[in-house]
């Protein structure tokens, strides 16, 4: 983890400030809603000295010394990480965060380290604007150990216990988001059981909670799992602006809508129909479904378009306007999924080194490389290699083969 230091101790002007989002997305139908004011972010950068410090104490780090003896996080190491293995790298990104509105504690993401208290004092006063700060909670290093794969089921209840049901890092993540869903989930789950209920278990069709769950139970992971987009086959369909549209009809059906959703969510429906509707006129050569696949249609586009939309809800008039833009690519990708399960046989001994694929990810390369796969489906049960990345395999094995055959 890394340092939390005094705010009061921290120098602002030697930074640059990071303000929140000036009009923040909410996952919601209840109106009337507006953000609070949150408190900013600031970045600054790590020095070379920061860097000569952290090597200069590596021996004295418990992940060199070898008391821990597992994988970290791939997508947050340790600032004497980054120091060993990027080393003619001069400075690293610091984000200097407030804990909450009014803490007197910040977070200093970035700069995650197991050394001991001496060394973390120099590197944090080596860093601009941190020269004076006073560390109240030092960093340290953390050992994952997580159950093993067939341990638990996708709807989190433990196999040989099934009313216990567990969340976060035990499931082999890292990471607040992929814990707080997944106690969402496993605190669903238990609720349905000790009432009798039966379990649920999301779909990776409809939200990235069951893209998730999906593979963490069906992938072997070496590493704590982070959860990115590109492990989605339908990533474009998983939008924020749709997440009450895909997923309200389950809450209602799990029993964890509250109140006048449903209703909501129906107005809406009946909101959408009638902007298609009153989209059906040809203006300007075009009816507006193809206006809205245009490049810079806006909702303020299509209102000037068709005056006849004044008085439709915003959300309605964005939800047609994205459904169109996206419509094809989400088609498409879905066509992609299917082709990819019919493949699963495709034998992958034409490739001879996986690390000159450009197609695909550096973490899926290193892994391939190792494993050496026999046939894409076994690729795709690979942890680390995703669909993207079975993508990227089809595209090269194509290249191979319209080079042997000119």
């Amino acid at each position: 983890t890394s340092p939390r230091i005094s705010r009061h101790t921290v120098d602002m002007q030697a930074m640059r400030i990071q303000e929140g989002d000036a009009d923040p997305y909410r996952f919601g139908l209840r109106k009337p809603w507006r953000a609070r004011e949150g408190e900013p972010c600031y970045t600054t950068r790590t020095t070379v000295k920061t860097r000569d410090i952290a090597l200069a104490n590596l021996a004295r780090s418990p992940l060199y010394e070898g008391r821990i003896e597992g994988r970290g996080p791939r997508y947050c190491p340790s600032f004497e990480d980054k120091a060993v293995r990027f080393p003619a790298r001069l400075e690293h990104l610091v984000f200097v965060e407030p804990l909450g509105e009014g803490s007197r504690e910040m977070y200093l993401n970035g700069l995650s380290t197991s050394l001991p208290a001496d060394a973390q004092d120099e590197m944090v006063h080596s860093v601009p604007g941190l020269e004076r700060a006073v560390i109240t909670t030092y960093g340290y290093a953390v050992e994952y150990g997580y159950l093993r794969r067939g341990e638990f089921g996708a709807d989190l209840g433990l196999r040989n216990e099934r009313s216990v049901f567990v969340a976060g890092q035990i499931c082999g993540t890292s990471g607040y988001e992929e814990a707080a869903a997944l106690g969402l989930l496993a605190g669903l789950n238990a609720g349905r059981r000790s009432g009798g209920l039966g379990t649920v278990i999301p779909d990776r069709r409809d939200c990235y909670l069951g893209v998730m769950v999906s593979d963490l139970t069906s992938k072997r992971w070496s590493e704590p799992y982070r959860l990115f987009s590109s492990r989605a086959e339908n990533r474009l369909h998983l939008r924020e602006e749709n997440a009450h549209r895909r997923l309200l009809g389950r809450a209602v059906e799990w029993g964890v809508a509250r109140e006048g959703d449903e209703r909501r969510l129906r107005d809406l429906e009946v909101a959408i129909e009638t902007v298609k509707k009153r989209l059906e006129p040809v203006r300007e050569g075009a009816p507006g479904v193809i206006h809205c696949r245009r490049p810079g249609t806006g909702e303020s586009e299509l209102r000037a378009l068709y005056p006849e939309l004044n008085g439709v809800d915003d959300e309605a008039i964005t939800a047609v306007l994205l459904d169109e833009r996206y419509g094809g690519y989400v088609r498409r990708a879905e066509k992609r999924t299917d082709l990819r399960k019919r493949l699963g046989k495709v034998s992958l001994s034409p490739i001879e080194d996986f690390g000159e694929i450009m197609e695909i990810c550096y973490e899926a390369r290193e892994l391939l490389a190792e494993e050496r796969p026999a046939t894409l489906g076994e690729a795709a049960l690979l942890a680390g290699v995703r669909p993207s990345d079975i993508d990227g395999l089809l595209i090269h094995l194509e290249r191979l083969e319209r080079g042997r055959s000119t």
